[in-house]
């Protein structure tokens, strides 16, 4: 009963969120889990005039985790080069991306994938597989981004949360899409 009330409080103030995006990214699983999210906030773009800004809350909190686990079915330019220095740093960054994704990172950021891929702390994986979610989980945070139910990406909202029970329902997401994908070691 405790979950269905959890569960509950989860919709009950973002209700209008969920109604209108696409839950099939989220495995079965991790759908009946979702209440472990009921403590989220959203994420607001650093630039409200450019859709494809980073989130405020995203960028302060990644800079300072231990480790990134990120999904994503889009490349922002900025992302190679963040999670190279990332990596560089000593900061484990293991990342999922779809087949168009690795195609782009190939081609246009080639430099940056093979210097990534040289390190002992980076991993990079990609899902053949239609995409409908994005997400990176630290230590810190747990971010989730969802596609509107017409099919497009919503860029201005993205779940956060900073609980040890989101940070782990986000640890099980990822490792759900890294179990169906396939390692690439080199480019």
């Amino acid at each position: 009963m405790r979950e269905l009330v959890d569960t509950l409080e989860s919709f009950e103030n973002k209700h209008d969120f969920w109604n209108n995006h696409r839950l099939e990214g989220i495995p079965p699983g991790l759908l009946n889990r979702i209440s472990e999210l009921k403590h989220s906030t959203f994420a607001s773009p650093l630039d409200k005039s450019n859709m494809f800004s980073p989130h405020c809350e995203f960028v302060e909190n990644i800079a300072k985790s231990e480790f990134v686990k990120g999904i994503s079915p889009f490349l922002h330019p900025l992302y190679p080069k963040m999670f190279l220095e990332f990596a560089e740093r000593g900061i484990d960054v293991s990342l999922v991306v779809n087949e168009p994704v690795f195609e782009r990172l190939r081609a246009e950021f080639r430099p940056e994938m093979e210097q990534f891929l040289s390190l002992n702390n980076a991993r990079l994986y990609v899902y053949e597989k239609e995409m409908l979610l994005s997400s990176a989980v630290t230590n810190c945070f747990l971010s989730l981004g969802l596609f509107y139910s017409k099919g497009t990406y919503d860029h201005d909202n993205d779940i956060l949360c900073f609980e040890p029970e989101g940070l782990r329902w986000g640890e099980d997401l990822f490792a759900y899409y890294q179990g169906m994908s396939e390692e690439i070691t080199e480019i």
